[in-house]
C-alpha cells in the first residue's frame, strides 16, 4: 500500500523528479532530492533568494545558482529558492549577470532615449537600439527612404 504524502512533500517530489529530467537531459551531474529541496527551502527563511519575498510551499521554484550553460551542477548546494519572477528573469544568467541585467538601462543609439535590451543580444552586441523602427533607420534618416 502506498503511503500518503502531505501536500509539501508531493509537490517537491514532482519538482525534484522534474529538475533531475531537465538535468539528465542538458548533460549535468548530480540529483536532487524533495527532502534536499525541503532543505533548501526552509533554509532560506522560505524567502527569494534574489527579491527576499516570503514564499509558501505552493508557490516557490528553485534555481540553479550556476546555470547548468555556465557549467552548474544539479547538487542541493548549487540551488536556492526563488519566485517564479526571479526563476524565470535570471534564466542562464549567474548571480551577477542577474544583479546587472535587472537594472540596465542603456541609450538607442538613434534617439537616445533609455531602454532595456535583452540580455543575450546585449551581451552578443546587438541590441543598441530601442525599436525597430529605430533599428531602421541611420543617423534618424530610414534607409529605405533614400534616392537614388
Amino acid at each position: 500500500m502506498r503511503s500518503k504524502q502531505s501536500g509539501p512533500e508531493r509537490r517537491f517530489s514532482k519538482l525534484a523528479a522534474a529538475i533531475n529530467q531537465k538535468a539528465a537531459k542538458l548533460g549535468a551531474t548530480g540529483r536532487v532530492t524533495a527532502a534536499q529541496l525541503a532543505v533548501v527551502f526552509t533554509g532560506a527563511g522560505r524567502r527569494c533568494a534574489y527579491c527576499r519575498i516570503d514564499l509558501d510551499w505552493k508557490g516557490v521554484s528553485f534555481d540553479h545558482v550556476i546555470p547548468f550553460a555556465k557549467g552548474g551542477t544539479n547538487v542541493a548546494s548549487n540551488l536556492a529558492a526563488s519566485c517564479i519572477t526571479c526563476q524565470r528573469g535570471k534564466f542562464t544568467k549567474t548571480p551577477g549577470e542577474w544583479a546587472q541585467a535587472k537594472d540596465m538601462q542603456v541609450p538607442c543609439e538613434v534617439c537616445k532615449k533609455l531602454f532595456r535590451p535583452r540580455w543575450a543580444d546585449y551581451i552578443r552586441g546587438y541590441g543598441r537600439t530601442c525599436s525597430r523602427k529605430c533599428s531602421g533607420t541611420k543617423g534618424g534618416q530610414s534607409e529605405r527612404s533614400e534616392t537614388p
